[in-house]
């Protein structure tokens, strides 16, 4: 049986460790046995699996490891989507939702396999399932409300989902107020088409002058937009390929002058550089802690920074052809004059 570390930061580690342990789960069961009857075994060891054996037949563990073996999956997929460099603020706003949405609807079937699941290790363990007993402090008159553990552990189960969601709600919110200002940019389709309302576009194109007043002009981006539509429907009639994706508008948009488009270039710029999560600033620092090591820390800061973009962006630099960038400089640095 392989064994999976739990890690505080990393969600797809406990996905994975809970993925064996339900897995695994009479193996373990077994092998705690083992050590805990094995007289070969120090008292050390005995005590431990003893203890551990404990704390794992219980009918809450055996519920909870049904509950957190469908919940962590769903969750796992959205982390690991977040992660991805190619993940824009729209499609983040989007998947955070879905996932929302899925543990909201799922609630009840969760909660009931959860609890079947429970019952059904229970059973084949020999897990008491009765109710809970508590005792009372000395003086206390109050009774409790006399819920079996089955309802009890219903209860906590569908609170921890709507815990989920709330959570979920709470760490999006910024997200979602991007999306709804900014997201327009992200709609290619729609956005070079004469279908969207021109007044509902100059009202998003005015918010995004607001939000970075002093780097765009809501005005002349609204202008831009409706220049580049007139220049896309004809390319459309020639049935050329359009821009698909904002990266793509914004590799058209810089083939032009500087000044022309400025403002819709500045805003796909800003629009591509926020970051979705706190993945894209980790992966940074990462590089960063590769290439400025101790023997190298006297290198100036645009050394730095262009070793970075070289480590960062390592796909596109090993598709260059390094003969033809040695001829560039050695074209551009010669001192001896063709005569």
């Amino acid at each position: 049986m392989h064994s999976e570390n739990e890690s505080e930061t990393r969600w797809s580690a406990r996905e994975a460790a809970v993925r064996v342990i339900a897995t695994h789960f009479s193996e373990l069961i077994e092998l705690l046995q083992a050590l805990n009857e094995d007289g070969t075994e120090s008292a050390d060891t005995r005590g431990k699996a003893g203890t551990l054996m404990t704390c794992l037949l219980t009918f809450d563990f055996v519920c909870f490891l049904s509950f957190w073996e469908q919940v962590l999956p769903k969750i796992n997929i959205i982390q690991k989507r977040l992660q991805s460099p190619k993940m824009n603020l729209q499609e983040a706003a989007a998947d955070l939702a879905s996932l929302r949405q899925n543990l909201t609807e799922e609630r009840e079937e969760i909660c009931e396999h959860s609890l079947q699941k429970g019952l059904e290790l229970a059973q084949e363990w020999d897990i008491a399932t009765g109710r809970r007993v508590r005792r009372r402090m000395p003086g206390e008159e109050a009774r409790d409300a006399g819920l079996t553990m089955e309802e009890e552990l219903s209860s906590v189960i569908k609170l921890a989902i709507d815990t989920l969601a709330q959570e979920i709600d709470d760490r999006s919110k910024r997200l979602r107020d991007l999306n709804s200002r900014f997201g327009f940019l992200l709609d290619i389709n729609s956005l070079l088409s004469s279908d969207r309302e021109p007044e509902d576009l100059s009202h998003q194109c005015a918010d995004f002058g607001l939000e970075y007043e002093g780097d765009v002009n809501g005005t002349s981006l609204y202008e831009e937009i409706l220049g580049r539509r007139m220049l896309f429907k004809r390319r459309q009639q020639l049935t050329l390929l359009l821009p698909s994706s904002a990266e793509e508008l914004l590799k058209a948009t810089i083939q032009y002058w500087k000044d022309v488009f400025p403002n819709l270039r500045t805003a796909l710029q800003i629009l591509l550089t926020m970051s979705v999560s706190v993945a894209s600033c980790e992966r940074s620092f990462s590089k960063l802690k590769l290439i400025k090591t101790h023997l190298r820390s006297t290198m100036t800061q645009e050394l730095l920074t262009n070793l970075a973009i070289l480590s960062i962006e390592k796909t596109t630099f090993e598709s260059c052809s390094f003969d033809d960038i040695i001829d560039q400089f050695a074209e551009r640095k010669a001192r001896k004059i063709n005569i």
